[in-house]
C-alpha cells in the first residue's frame, strides 16, 4: 500500500466520525475480557454449525452489553431515592422529631437546610409562647416592654415605687403610715398630715382613709406603668417606620442611579443584585451567646471585617480619605495607568512600523514577527 503524503496522527484517526473508535468508560472497560481459548473453539464450532444459515448482523455495543449481562449472580436491590440530600434532610428531621426538639406535622417535609432551619425557629417561637402562657400578668407585661427595645432598668424603676398594695391595714400603725405617706404625696407637712390622722382617729374613719390612700398608690403606680408601656410602644413603630423608610430610600437610590461614585450601576440585574446584598437575610449568622440569626450578605461582611482588626483599620481610613477628598484621586490614579499602557502600546506599534520599513527598504534586519492578536481600545482601558 502506497504511503499517503500526508501525515495522520492518532488524534485525526479518532477524531474523525467514521473511524469506528468509540471511547468506553471505566465501567465498560473493567467489564470487558477478551475471550479464553476455550470460548475461542465454543464459537469456531458455532460458526461451522450454523454456516449456510443467515446471521443476524450483531453490533459491538450490544455484543457487549450481552456479554457483560451473562452474570448470574444476583445483585440485592437498592431502592433509588431521589436525592441523598433529602434522605438526609428527611433522616436529620426525623431524628429531632424523635428527641422532642422539634414537631412534626403529617403533611410537613424537611428537603432542605432551610426547612431544618424553619423548622426549628418555629419550633422554638411556640415554646417561647407556651413558657408564657404560664406567667403572670407583670411578667408578661415586663417581656412586652424588653421586646420592644425598652430600658430593663426603667421599668424596675417604676415597679419599685411603693404602692402599698400589700399592706395588712389590720393595724392601726399600718393605716396611718399608709395614710400619712398620702398626704406627703399631695405635699402636706408633717404638722397638717398629723393633725389630719389625728381627726380620722378621732371620726373613726382611719380604715376608710387608709384603704383610699391605698387605692391611690395602686393606681399611680399603674398609670406609670401604662405610660412607660405607651411610650416604648411609639418608640418601636417609629423606629420601624425609619427603618422601612431608610430601606425604601436605599432601593429608591439604586433605581434611580447609574453611577456611584463613578461605579457603574446601569443594569437591572446589577440593580437587583445589590439590593439582595445588602436586604435579603440569607446568611446564618452565629452570635456570641451561640444563637443563629439570619443576616444579609452585606451585614455578614462588614460584621466580618469589623472583627478583623486590619480590615477595620482600613475601612475607617478609607471611609476617612473618601469623605475628605472624594474619589478624584481614585480616578486620577486610574486615568495614569491607562496613559502609561497606551502610551506602552503606541511605543510598540511604532517600534513595530519602524522594523517593518527596514526590512522592506533590504535591510539587513529580520522580519518582524506578525502577531494575530489585534489590540484593541479595551486591552488597556480595563487597566
Amino acid at each position: 500500500m502506497e504511503n499517503s503524503g500526508d501525515n495522520i496522527s492518532f488524534e485525526d484517526v479518532l477524531g474523525t466520525e467514521n473511524s469506528g473508535w468509540e471511547l468506553l468508560d471505566d465501567t465498560g472497560a473493567m467489564g470487558f475480557a477478551p475471550p479464553t481459548s476455550e470460548s475461542a473453539e465454543e464459537s469456531a464450532e458455532g460458526e461451522k454449525s450454523t454456516e449456510g444459515e443467515e446471521t443476524e448482523s450483531v453490533s459491538f455495543e450490544s455484543s457487549f452489553d450481552e456479554t457483560s449481562t451473562e452474570d448470574t449472580s444476583e445483585e440485592p436491590e437498592v431502592e433509588e431515592s431521589d436525592s441523598d440530600g433529602d434522605n438526609l434532610f428527611s433522616y436529620i428531621g426525623e431524628t429531632l422529631n424523635e428527641r422532642g426538639i422539634i414537631s412534626l406535622g403529617e403533611d410537613d417535609k424537611l428537603e432542605s437546610e432551610e426547612d431544618i432551619y424553619n423548622k426549628v425557629e418555629e419550633s422554638i417561637n411556640n415554646g417561647i409562647e407556651s413558657w408564657k402562657q404560664g406567667l403572670g400578668e407583670e411578667s408578661l407585661r415586663y417581656i412586652d416592654f424588653i421586646e420592644k427595645g425598652g430600658n430593663p432598668q426603667d421599668y424596675i424603676q417604676v415597679n419599685s415605687i411603693p404602692d402599698y398594695s400589700n399592706t395588712n391595714l389590720e393595724s392601726d400603725d399600718a393605716k396611718k403610715e399608709v395614710i400619712s405617706a398620702f398626704y406627703k404625696e399631695k405635699g402636706f407637712s408633717d404638722s397638717k398630715i398629723k393633725t389630719l390622722i389625728e381627726s380620722s382617729e378621732d371620726m373613726e374613719e382611719l380604715q376608710k382613709d387608709a384603704e383610699e390612700a391605698q387605692s391611690y398608690f395602686s393606681e399611680k403606680k399603674e398609670k406609670e406603668k401604662e405610660a412607660l408601656l405607651q411610650a416604648q410602644a411609639a418608640q418601636q413603630e417609629e423606629r420601624l417606620r425609619q427603618q422601612e423608610q431608610f430601606t425604601t430610600d436605599v432601593q429608591d437610590y439604586i433605581k434611580n442611579s447609574e453611577d456611584i461614585r463613578n461605579f457603574p450601576l446601569k443594569s437591572k440585574k446589577q440593580k437587583d443584585e445589590i439590593m439582595s446584598y445588602i436586604f435579603d437575610k440569607n446568611v446564618n449568622y452565629k452570635q456570641d451567646d451561640g444563637s443563629v440569626v439570619k443576616v444579609s450578605g452585606y451585614m455578614a461582611d462588614k460584621i466580618k471585617r469589623s472583627q478583623d482588626q486590619s480590615s477595620k483599620l482600613e475601612d475607617i481610613v478609607f471611609d476617612a480619605l473618601i469623605m475628605k477628598y472624594g474619589s478624584a484621586p481614585i480616578e486620577k490614579n486610574t486615568i495614569t495607568k491607562r496613559n502609561k499602557r497606551f502610551e506602552e502600546l503606541a511605543k510598540n506599534h511604532k517600534s513595530k512600523s519602524g522594523a517593518s520599513k527596514l526590512s522592506s527598504s533590504g535591510g539587513k534586519g529580520n522580519k518582524p514577527r506578525t502577531s494575530s492578536k489585534t489590540v484593541s481600545f479595551d486591552d488597556w482601558k480595563e487597566l
